[in-house]
């Protein structure tokens, strides 16, 4: 119920495509704040920085459609961006 979620959303973010199968369809993809492939590591602290999002009545989650880079609070905690492709 842990492990399964966290290899699968780590590993593709952190993978050469930056996204798992859905945001590649959706042509968003995962970075670090200079735009570069983020690291395992940097992709593991986003994926359980969530569960604070969600802990706190989804106001992390709420934080993406106020802040200036559209960034939830998982995503500054970890110090990632998700942005469209090209």
């Amino acid at each position: 119920v842990v492990v399964i979620p966290w290899l699968y959303y780590a590993g593709f973010e952190s993978s050469r495509s930056q996204a798992t199968p859905g945001k590649l369809l959706m042509r968003i993809v995962g970075t670090d704040l200079e735009g570069n492939k983020p690291s395992f590591a940097r992709v593991t602290l986003r994926h359980f920085a969530k569960f604070i999002s969600i802990l706190i009545i989804f106001i992390g989650f709420l934080m993406i459609g106020l802040t200036k880079n559209r960034q939830g609070l998982h995503d500054r905690i970890a110090g990632c961006l998700v942005l469209l492709q090209d």
